[in-house]
């Protein structure tokens, strides 16, 4: 899974803000973040969510993170809500790393 948005100032501090909410495995809450697609200049937001776990579940399981994407303003646009796993929390840090090493305007 790939996250790739426009090299600006604002989505630089998104992507900060993301990282910092998925290393700390204990930030119960949400973070989103929005930006304009350069091809279809539509607004894509994707949302993280870390929630309580269930009573049931034994108390060293990680908090279950449920990602989501969309987009505002078009139609019929599908529903994706995506639970990740710690591989998937992991890769996403990884990407984002990435990302903001490369150039940034």
């Amino acid at each position: 899974m790939k996250i790739r948005v426009p090299r600006t100032a604002g989505s630089k501090a998104g992507l900060n803000e993301i990282l910092a909410f998925l290393q700390d495995p204990i930030d119960i809450g949400m973070v989103v973040f929005t930006w304009e697609c350069a091809i279809s200049n539509q607004l894509v937001r994707v949302q993280f969510n870390r929630e309580q776990r269930e009573p049931s579940t034994y108390y060293r399981e990680p908090y279950p993170v449920i990602m989501s994407i969309s987009a505002p303003k078009i139609h019929h646009f599908p529903a994706n809500i995506i639970p990740l796993t710690q591989s998937d929390i992991s890769e996403i840090i990884s990407d984002i790393k990435s990302e903001l090493e490369k150039e940034w305007n």
